[in-house]
């Protein structure tokens, strides 16, 4: 069964025709061409506040030809989110060094049909990758320019990368119509490894490592893969749901989730949705929408964000029980293929257009919507040395910080006892190379935070 929603924009309307017609009844103490006057701008007032009270507004300041350009994937570093690539159709990459105040694009060619370049990620503020239409492409200028890395046995529907260090990363695709197909390299692309496997019918799109030869995931249409030696070696993990284009992934710690399009390939009919599981994939909640779904985004385990076609942006605060439409400022008809979000505040959406909002503006609260809060932040992951977080200020004090390895061993716990810090620094130079949880507790709220040292 469809659901049936009133969408914002339609609430929005009403109200205003509401109030423009109380303006009709207003005991104007003038008559004549003064209060017409006065009729004529509240209703145009009212029709400019629409714009100040909107969740998404649209960035405006791209630079032509890049500003008329449909974009697929929106990434901005962790480490320093002043540094955001966006990539999509036409082999056009565009980018910011100043948190999206400027944009500069780059265009080239891709050999390959519609230049669809579908997954982007930066190591730092040099180094990144992008892929698409069995293709991948590396950069070591910011993303000024790129250069063709693609494995002599490419397969024409190469899609996702992920790369776990500016060596170590993983670019997967086929699936459909043909094998899977993942590709591994530990030296920047100059070489790759393949591992290919044969079930049918599902067509892998994104990945995700965790650490350089541990846990990684990816996900196909209808199923997670997992692999335990950093993506030399795949196997299905978990099925999602039916054979379905599952575009994107996301995992925090337990939780997995995946937008969907009807269909092996997606894109073909008006069905599609997004599926969430909190238990480590062993059962999954469905939610269907009236469009194909493409994008999401894990704040914590439990708040997420999917997007697609025809102005669908839903949120959920629990796990994917319930879902809500926050689409307000995002004009109709048009669609929308990746979200993201920076530090949990800023979110960027891009499609036909890029947007940008924050929680406050979604009218949601970083902290008290769950009893995950955004407490800390965590620096650099991966990690060799020494571990930095940075606390909120409300949870400067009276922190008890404790640190897990994969077997739920604690190889580390503290507490902060009154100690007015923002930022703790810890020694991780003798944890053996591996995956690491570290755990904040600050009063009711607790927050897990994953990270991995390597060396």
């Amino acid at each position: 069964m469809k659901l049936k929603i009133l969408k914002q924009e339609n609430i929005t309307c009403l109200i205003i025709l509401f109030f423009v017609s109380l303006v009709y009844k207003l005991p104007f103490k003038k008559k004549g061409k003064f209060m017409k006057k006065s009729q004529i701008f509240f209703f145009f007032f009212l029709l400019s506040s629409i714009n100040l009270f909107s969740q998404w507004e649209r960035v405006t300041n791209i630079p032509v030809p890049y500003n008329t350009n449909y974009y697929l994937e929106v990434f901005f570093l962790p480490d320093d989110p002043q540094y955001g690539w966006i990539c999509g159709y036409n082999g056009i990459v565009i980018r910011t060094t100043d948190g999206g105040e400027t944009w500069q694009g780059t265009k080239f060619s891709t050999s390959n049909g519609l230049g669809q370049l579908e997954s982007i990620s930066f190591l730092n503020k040099l180094i990144g990758y992008v892929s698409g239409e069995g293709k991948i492409f590396k950069s070591t200028d910011g993303g000024a320019t790129f250069q063709d890395i693609t494995d002599r046995r490419q397969v024409f529907y190469l899609w996702g990368n992920y790369f776990i260090t500016p060596d170590i990363g993983v670019v997967v695709g086929g699936g459909c119509d043909s094998v899977q197909s993942f590709f591994r390299t530990t030296d920047g692309g100059i070489s790759w490894s393949l591992t290919r496997t044969s079930i049918p019918n599902t067509g892998l799109t994104d990945v995700i490592l965790f650490a350089p030869e541990g846990l990684g995931y990816a996900t196909s249409s209808g199923k997670i893969w997992r692999t335990l030696d950093g993506g030399i070696s795949w196997s299905p993990y978990a099925v999602s749901g039916a054979e379905d284009w599952q575009e994107d992934l996301c995992v925090k710690n337990k939780s997995f989730l995946v937008p969907f399009s009807e269909g092996c390939t997606g894109g073909n009919s008006d069905k599609g949705g997004m599926r969430m599981s909190t238990d480590d994939g062993v059962s999954w909640k469905e939610f269907k929408t009236s469009q194909p779904m493409f994008g999401t985004f894990l704040h914590d385990e439990l708040r997420g964000w999917a997007v697609g076609w025809e102005m669908n942006v839903w949120y959920t605060r629990d796990g994917g029980n319930n879902w809500v439409l926050k689409n307000d400022g995002i004009p109709t008809g048009i669609s929308l293929d990746d979200i993201c979000f920076v530090n949990d505040t800023i979110g960027w959406l891009v499609g036909d257009g890029v947007y940008k909002t924050t929680l406050s503006a979604l009218g949601i609260s970083a902290v008290s919507d769950t009893k995950t809060g955004n407490i800390f932040s965590i620096y650099p992951n991966p990690v060799s040395d020494f571990l930095n977080l940075t606390f909120g200020i409300n949870y400067a004090t009276n922190l008890q910080i404790n640190i897990y390895n994969e077997l739920s061993i604690s190889v580390f716990s503290r507490n902060t006892q009154n100690e007015n810090i923002e930022n703790y620094k810890i020694d991780t130079k003798n944890l053996p190379s591996g995956v690491y949880f570290c755990q904040i507790k600050a009063d009711s709220y607790s927050e897990t935070k994953k990270f991995i040292v390597f060396r």
